[in-house]
């Protein structure tokens, strides 16, 4: 069920839709984490210079490549059921992309400026996924669920 409509952009996702998946796929990088390390792929590492740097096993990185286009398609499901566009996904990247030209300006502001914008576009992303889905049938289709039927 996790990954029934791996590539299914169309459509409308539930709220328990969406956090199953979202727990699912936190689970399933729990599991593939604990693989790495004990098979010492995932251990971390010092450098001659004494920093530590954790490094991505193969478990991790096959679940991370696996995950990351239904991850997409059931977000943008989810804010289908909000009645909003799936292009709101994007909205953490649009506030970085105008300020980056204007980086010489700011010079070290501007890093401050990209962090706030990317945040500010992440919890509007955040507060999409948890509204409720609009009752009934919206420009994208059906309530889902089960004959329509809100979960």
């Amino acid at each position: 069920m996790l990954l029934k409509r791996y590539f299914d952009f169309r459509g409308r996702a539930s709220r328990t839709e969406y956090w199953l998946f979202v727990i699912g796929a936190l689970a399933a990088f729990i599991v593939a984490r604990l693989i790495d390390d004990a098979t010492g792929y995932g251990s971390a590492i010092s450098d001659s210079r004494g920093y530590v740097r954790s490094t991505v096993g193969p478990f991790v990185a096959i679940v991370t490549f696996g995950l990351l286009i239904p991850a997409f398609t059931v977000a943008v499901r989810r804010l289908h059921d909000t009645d909003r566009r799936g292009w709101w996904i994007l909205a953490p990247l649009l506030p970085p992309v105008v300020i980056l030209p204007l980086m010489q300006l700011f010079e070290w502001m501007g890093f401050v400026l990209i962090g706030l914008a990317f945040a500010v576009g992440t919890l509007i992303n955040l507060v999409f996924l948890l509204l409720p889905g609009t009752p009934g049938p919206n420009r994208f289709g059906s309530a889902p669920g089960p004959a329509g039927l809100r979960a």
